[in-house]
């Protein structure tokens, strides 16, 4: 019997809402719209441009292994439940997010740069 074993299931819930943000994140820097962007630029194909087009090595284990990453880098005081948000716990959740956003831009190819005005993210 075989086991599979994904980083996401080693998180925490709160690791994981952050895990999720990024990802989500890291597909509206990829995804470009097609437009007068390209067009200007010579492209008159539409291309369909996803996360690992913009971010060199990006798989689905990407999010959650920069979160756990970030997580033991932010200092997390006090385990706090998931029903009792604090601005501390929120305060958390933004720090651990901007440090694998951080990170995940290491990564980043330098044409998802130039696409970037044209991403979801920009709108």
């Amino acid at each position: 019997e075989k086991h599979f074993l994904a980083m996401k299931s080693v998180l925490s819930p709160q690791q994981e809402r952050v895990a999720k943000r990024l990802h989500s994140w890291a597909v509206q820097f990829a995804v470009v719209k097609p437009g007068e962007h390209l067009v200007a630029r010579g492209h008159h194909r539409q291309t369909n441009f996803r996360e690992g087009d913009a971010f060199i090595g990006y798989h689905r284990d990407t999010a959650a292994t920069l979160v756990l990453q970030a997580s033991k880098e932010v200092d997390e005081k006090e385990e706090i439940s998931d029903n009792f948000f604090t601005e501390r716990h929120q305060q958390w959740e933004i720090q651990v997010f901007n440090t694998s956003c951080e990170k995940l831009l290491y990564c980043a190819t330098p044409d998802s740069l130039a696409r970037l005005p044209a991403s979801d993210l920009a709108r």
